[in-house]
């Protein structure tokens, strides 16, 4: 897949005229929004579907073990959850590349 400067370079050495270049550019921006759309929809319903299975996931444990301490269980998924928001944020600092080229 070609980027965006060999894209530009490529139309300029072809000496194309000054509206497919504009008309490359703008299509270039739609599709980069659309495809930054579509990547945040793709986000939220996942969160939204891992959510909603930890909270059946909580019933079953709360109903098979007779729990006492739903605080306890909350609180357990809270640092696990944070734990995993850091362990990402290190890695898409690590690998800054392969995060900025999707």
């Amino acid at each position: 897949m070609l980027g965006k400067l060999d894209c530009i370079s490529v139309l300029r050495e072809s000496k194309a005229d000054s509206f497919s270049v504009i008309s490359f550019v703008l299509l270039w921006r739609f599709l980069t929004r659309v495809l930054f759309r579509v990547r945040v929809t793709l986000v939220i319903s996942f969160y939204f579907l891992i959510s909603l299975g930890l909270v059946f996931l909580n019933k079953l444990v709360m109903d098979q073990l007779d729990l006492p301490y739903p605080l306890f269980l909350t609180w357990e998924q809270f640092l696990a959850a944070f734990l995993c928001i850091v362990v990402f944020v290190w890695l898409g600092q690590m690998y800054v590349h392969l995060v900025t080229a999707f």
